[in-house]
């Protein structure tokens, strides 16, 4: 057991290095960034100094091992558009996103789980028709056109809810169903499976002989041990719900990192960039590692390949 997860934490190490190559290199190849940061009346010697003052003048490798020596130490450089520590753009944008991203979690699990449980239970009736289609429409609407009609008829047909920016609660619910549109199908469908295949196991059949009530059955034999896949998707997923609110967050003009990353690959902030995709990547290494040290513990007779 040991050994397994000191080499995934090893694996995890590795991966986040190569994530912060890739992500170092590719930042790069979207242009120069001193066209942004001077003038068109600038002499070659202001672009030099620029240059020479931002570390441009280095070969890429030099940049990336003092990228990464700083990394380490927790400095992530300042934005080149906004003067200002990245870390500190950061810990401002992070918890609006956090936010979109903990609601839309939320409505997944609240709407995803029970909906699931119960067009296994009644599969082949309405409800469980219900449930496979609306699970199948909200994995094949584009998040970017689920969030414009809500606007369309939320916001301007009947004015109910704002169309965008961070307010109270009005101004999260749209974002927030937006985002959610792909979880939670994808919990509804991965529910309605594992229940499915416990409500056929004998522990079920031998619980219903014993006498015990439709409700025990389902909730407390049945969903129970049909959790744990759904645990895995969810967790992984939800990780990759927070690097997915880019689109949504750019429809409803809410102030993330979705938001945030958008405008500083227009503005060929290098420094913003990278750590945006990079915390992101390391967000969903973190949470796959995690995942597979909980599988190690729960069920050890599983066995890994190495």
């Amino acid at each position: 057991m040991q050994r397994y997860i000191a080499d995934r934490i090893l694996q995890a190490i590795l991966c986040i290095l190569v994530m912060s190559a890739l992500v170092f290199f590719l930042v790069r190849l979207t242009g120069d960034p001193v066209e942004y940061l001077i003038s068109d009346q600038a002499t070659q010697a202001d672009y030099d100094r620029i240059y020479k003052a931002y570390g441009f003048d280095r070969p890429f490798y030099v940049q990336y091992v003092l990228f990464l020596k700083n990394m380490v130490t927790g400095d992530l450089g300042d934005s080149l558009y906004l003067h200002r520590p990245v870390a500190s753009i950061l810990r401002t944008r992070f918890p609006a996103t956090l936010q979109l991203a903990v609601a839309a979690i939320l409505i997944s699990l609240v709407v995803g789980l029970p909906l699931g449980v119960y067009a296994a239970v009644g599969r082949g009736t309405g409800l469980d028709v219900s449930a496979r289609f609306l699970a199948v429409l909200g994995q094949s609407m584009p998040p970017f056109w689920l969030g414009l009609m809500l606007i369309l008829v939320f916001s301007v047909w009947f004015r109910l809810l704002p169309s965008g920016g961070k307010g109270g609660i009005a101004n999260l619910i749209l974002p927030a169903i937006t985002l959610s549109s792909w979880l939670l199908a994808g919990i509804t469908r991965l529910t309605r499976s594992s229940m499915l295949d416990v409500l056929g196991t004998e522990y079920v059949k031998l619980a219903r002989i014993k006498g015990a009530s439709e409700p025990k059955v389902i909730w407390k034999h049945a969903f129970k041990n049909a959790l744990l896949p759904v645990v895995t998707f969810s967790a992984v997923m939800s990780v990759i719900l927070v690097a997915g609110a880019v689109i949504t967050e750019t429809v409803f003009a809410w102030p993330g990192l979705g938001q945030l990353v958008i405008q500083s690959v227009i503005r060929r902030d290098f420094p913003v960039t990278q750590a945006v995709v990079l915390l992101m990547a390391v967000l969903y290494i973190i949470a796959n590692l995690l995942v597979d040290i909980a599988y190690a513990f729960l069920n050890p007779k599983i066995r890994y390949s190495r």
